[in-house]
């Protein structure tokens, strides 16, 4: 879980993420991501907000495709609202905290 009462994990979180990803709008991104996440977690309720695959894509830095093959797989978790695959902040957290990754 992260500290938050404390500047520094917030800066190690960005550089961890700005370095996987080499954007700074996608490191942003995930460190509101696993913030939210871990609020949620902290408060035994997943998170409601939901992204979708173009949202995923652009943070991974992949296709579309590429987030459908992973959700295929059961390497992204995710949730299916009729034909629609939305991805939580935790789920996405989770998928990229994995050693392959």
């Amino acid at each position: 879980m992260l500290n938050l009462n404390t500047d520094s994990s917030f800066v190690k979180l960005y550089d961890h993420w700005f370095g996987k990803t080499g954007d700074p709008n996608a490191a942003a991104t995930m460190v509101l991501a696993q913030v939210q996440a871990d609020v949620a977690g902290r408060s035994g309720k997943d998170s409601h907000q939901a992204m979708s695959v173009s949202a995923v894509a652009q943070i991974l830095g992949v296709s579309n495709e590429m987030v459908y093959k992973l959700c295929a797989q059961g390497d992204l978790g995710h949730k299916r609202i009729g034909r629609r695959i939305i991805v939580t902040p935790h789920q996405l957290a989770e998928y990229q905290q994995q050693e392959d990754y």
